[in-house]
């Protein structure tokens, strides 16, 4: 039986990754490169899920390249595994001195002249990368700027070349074959100078589009993550790697019809089973999925009723009354695990999983195992 005035004892919202699941994705994209390496991107705390433990267990499984956006995430890596591994900094030189760099060992990915010629002044034969703007019009060096580079002579060490794709989400479009053409010519004309350079074009996305775009490296980042690069065209194959479950603090059955959360924007009529749950758009729920998501409880599918607002979800659990027991037990409603998919939740908040994944909030208690 439900009772209304039903409140958690306790309650904490507690995120759960698998790190079994993150290396089995790791080894499954990297076998789609054929024998060609595959480093892992772990910037922006992986994708929100952690770094360091994320980052430890792929190293325990062979793991030996990391990709993270700036030179304090690469000095909180090198501290946490060690030497051996190596890790890039894609945002080169900005925010970090050439000793931070030196002193943990780190690879700068160069992005600009002015980043290229510090370097050569600087450092002399310290491994670097060089990021080429093949047609993202972001990070990297222009075709004009390549050419500078290239007067200069092997003035590097330059270890490894890369670039990245700017539609890999969309096989068909033609932009895809006109950036591979553009990387292919840019690393010909490097490798005269620089003849053990290696080559890297592909993220996760770039790695589905097939064996010509994946040179000497792979860069996986959101599918380690469980996620496809278009929510819209899941890739099944991925191993789930998060669980999130908000508890439930709150139950009432409505005598008469109501409506609910701010703005009064939708009604449930009486009779209805409420829960209210603790997390919001605080938490990365995000507000754009009101009216069209759903969560899970005692594997029943539950409509969210209502706006999200900063700390809490109201779901219609009305359905999943008559599998619930009150045993003094906290329910908890399932966000992510075995019956919805990051893929899922992001096309419920017309967004993609990468915004989905790096929005978890500083609230969770995230839980590795």
């Amino acid at each position: 039986m439900i009772h209304n005035s039903y409140t958690a004892s306790s309650f904490a919202n507690q995120l759960t990754v698998n790190l079994k699941a993150v290396v089995a994705n790791w080894r499954q994209l990297g076998a789609l490169g054929k024998g060609v390496g595959c480093a892992a991107v772990v910037k922006a705390d992986a994708y929100g899920l952690g770094a360091i433990p994320i980052a430890k267990a792929l190293a325990a499984a062979g793991c030996q390249e990391f990709f993270v956006a700036s030179v304090d995430e690469g000095q909180s890596l090198r501290a946490a595994i060690g030497k051996g591994a190596d890790i890039y900094v894609l945002n080169g030189l900005v925010g970090g001195a050439i000793e931070d760099f030196l002193g943990h060992d780190l690879r700068p990915v160069l992005n600009a002249l002015c980043q290229i010629e510090r370097w050569q002044e600087q450092v002399g034969q310290a491994p670097c990368a060089v990021m080429l703007d093949t047609g993202m019009t972001r990070l990297g060096i222009s075709t004009r700027e390549l050419s500078v580079l290239l007067d200069k002579g092997p003035s590097l060490n330059l270890v490894l070349a890369l670039s990245h794709l700017a539609c890999a989400d969309d096989p068909s479009a033609e932009k895809n074959s006109v950036q591979l053409q553009h990387f292919r010519h840019c690393v010909e004309l490097l490798k005269p100078l620089y003849p053990g350079l290696r080559a890297s074009l592909s993220s996760t996305a770039g790695i589905g589009l097939g064996d010509g775009y994946h040179f000497d490296l792979l860069r996986p980042g959101i599918g380690l993550y469980g996620a496809s690069p278009d929510p819209n065209n899941a890739w099944p194959w991925l191993a789930s790697v998060v669980e999130l479950r908000l508890p439930v603090i709150q139950v009432r059955t409505l005598i008469q019809q109501a409506t609910v959360g701010y703005g009064a924007s939708q009604t449930v009529v009486g009779g209805s089973t409420l829960a209210t749950v603790y997390g919001g758009y605080a938490d990365g729920l995000m507000r754009s999925v009101a009216g069209r998501g759903f969560g899970y409880l005692a594997g029943v599918r539950v409509p969210l009723v209502g706006r999200v607002s900063m700390d809490y979800c109201v779901f219609d659990i009305t359905d999943a009354v008559p599998c619930l027991v009150d045993d003094g037990q906290e329910w908890q409603i399932e966000i992510l695990g075995p019956h919805q998919t990051v893929d899922e939740i992001a096309l419920q908040s017309g967004t993609i999983g990468y915004e989905v994944l790096t929005s978890m909030g500083c609230r969770y208690q995230r839980r590795y195992v």
